[in-house]
């Protein structure tokens, strides 16, 4: 009788949480999917503002020549104050172009973010409405993207980049993909 008792009080609480449980493996499933779905393909292609320079415009032209880091960012986004200290000392490598994209935030308090945390880009660009992240596959800042000198994707990083992650996925991509 007691397990009847049980098994009344409980049950709907173990069926709600094995459904939650099946959909965020579900979902995580979905989700590493999306997140390879642009490697080796070419860069979408977009047209977009430098958030400091409005004057400066970016294209998938902008990428061809040199190996480059695009770095998904916002300064909404907690994980993207870490990565950015990261970034500051990586953006010293001149075998690679660091340029960040600032996806679906105010510019002024873009702005403001970098002058807080730093500047590790030779560009940014200025992505308000968050079109061109969507091209890109995007779902969350960060993300961090290795395109190769010719404007292909070679690499996705989906959500924090690390020290370590750099130094045994990146750095090696970086060469094999022609950083000078």
């Amino acid at each position: 009788m007691r397990i009847i008792a049980w098994g009344k009080k409980w049950m709907p609480l173990v069926a709600f949480s094995t459904i939650v449980m099946l959909f965020a493996l579900r979902l995580d499933v979905h989700l590493h999917q999306v997140s390879a779905s642009m490697i080796n393909k070419p860069l979408p292609v977009f047209y977009a503002y430098d958030l400091q320079r409005l004057s400066q415009v970016y294209n998938k032209n902008n990428f061809l020549g040199k190996v480059s880091v695009l770095h998904i960012w916002s300064s909404w986004c907690r994980a993207c104050e870490q990565d950015n200290q990261l970034l500051l000392s990586l953006a010293r490598d001149k075998r690679v172009r660091f340029i960040g994209v600032n996806s679906l935030d105010n510019r002024e308090e873009a702005l403001d973010w970098l002058s807080i945390y730093g500047n590790p880009y030779k560009g940014i660009i200025f992505d308000s409405t968050g079109r061109f992240a969507h091209q890109l596959g995007v779902y969350a800042a960060p993300e961090t993207y290795l395109i190769d000198r010719k404007g292909f994707i070679r690499y996705k990083v989906v959500g924090k980049l690390t020290r370590e992650l750099w130094n045994r996925k990146i750095e090696p991509l970086i060469s094999l993909y022609g950083g000078k």
